[in-house]
């Protein structure tokens, strides 16, 4: 029984090992060059092509920058905006708060 146990344990934390190495990857990774990039290329991919951005910088995912989001349905296009940068405290979401300092666009479409 000892041993299942044993077993288990070792399971269940290369399991966790692995979630926050994977975490620390995306988070490490987009904060470069190269991982914005891939952040363009994948948001339309895991919308359908209902958000695409463009001119990816700042620090992610804190105070991020964006040069171009637009938010599109079926129909097409229904919201661009332009140079866009936001300020907030993504950990907060786990206790279920928004928490915003800064949010600007210099043009809203």
């Amino acid at each position: 029984m000892r041993r299942i146990a044993k077993w288990t344990g070792i399971g269940l934390a290369g399991a966790l090992g692995l979630v926050l190495a994977l975490l620390a990857v995306i988070l490490l990774g987009a904060n470069t060059a190269p991982g914005r990039k891939a952040l363009t290329w994948l948001v339309p991919r895991l919308t359908s092509g209902e958000v695409r951005v463009s001119g990816l910088s700042g620090r992610f995912p804190a105070a991020l920058r964006v040069r171009t989001l637009t938010l599109a349905d079926p129909s097409g296009p229904w919201l661009t905006g332009r140079n866009i940068a936001v300020d907030w405290h993504p950990l907060r979401l786990l206790s279920g708060e928004i928490a915003v300092d800064h949010l600007t666009a210099a043009e809203i479409d």
